[in-house]
């Protein structure tokens, strides 16, 4: 028998696999890139299933990609010969939270979308075994997650005008460079804000929302006594 010729493998053929229609290769590289979330029909959902490329998780009914079907859906992405090769600039379905760092965000917030996102993480939390804490993609996107973690609950984003001064008050989520895996959050309150006068705490809030959903926030105090939250994922249960 003549062996299989080296080097002949195509992302949806390789390890015995049959090869994928192209519907099914845009539902992969479709897939919500942060939880993996697939949106297709019932029949392209149902053969990525078997192909154990997707499962079915959660209340909803929701399918995502395993392992497998991320791995595919890398080495589609990289495949520009491909067909159906998903634009990088094409629209994602992604939802991206509100980072409060920066001016106030384009267009209405929906809070059922900020929801929708959350209970995708809850059931990837699940499905890969970390229920009560960041999830591996989590842990590589910490400004992103805290960010959602924060937004879901329904905590403001701030948001500053082009002076960097303060017209909404709200959480602001950035990076710190020097640690990539730890966040820095802060609460900036607008001046004509009643809770300024009232003492309102919103970044005790932003530390006790962070500390159920399996976040550690340490509050300290900068040089000019300004407190703020350094974050990072809680240990794994």
């Amino acid at each position: 028998m003549t062996p299989p010729r080296a080097g002949r493998d195509t992302p949806g053929r390789g390890h015995g696999r049959p090869p994928l229609t192209p519907a099914q290769r845009r539902a992969v590289t479709a897939a919500d890139p942060a939880t993996g979330e697939i949106r297709a029909s019932a029949a392209v959902t149902a053969r990525l299933t078997a192909l154990g490329l997707a499962r079915r998780h959660g209340t909803r009914g929701a399918h995502y990609l395993t392992p497998a079907g991320r791995t595919l859906r890398d080495g589609l992405l990289r495949t520009t010969t491909d067909p159906d090769h998903h634009h990088p600039g094409a629209p994602s379905s992604a939802f991206t939270p509100a980072t409060g760092d920066g001016p106030p965000h384009a267009g209405a917030r929906h809070p059922e979308a900020a929801t929708r996102a959350w209970h995708s993480l809850l059931e990837i939390r699940r499905l890969t075994g970390t229920p009560g804490t960041p999830a591996d993609w989590e842990r590589a996107r910490p400004v992103h997650a805290v960010a959602l973690t924060l937004e879901a609950a329904g905590l403001p984003p701030t948001a500053l005008d082009d002076t960097g001064r303060c017209t909404s008050s709200g959480y602001r989520v950035t990076a710190r460079h020097a640690d990539p895996g730890t966040v820095r959050v802060a609460w900036h309150t607008a001046d004509d804000d009643p809770d300024r006068r009232q003492g309102h705490d919103g970044l005790g809030d932003c530390a006790h929302v962070l500390s159920t959903h399996g976040w550690d926030a340490d509050r300290y105090t900068d040089i000019r006594r300004r407190p703020y939250l350094l974050v990072t994922p809680g240990p794994r249960r």
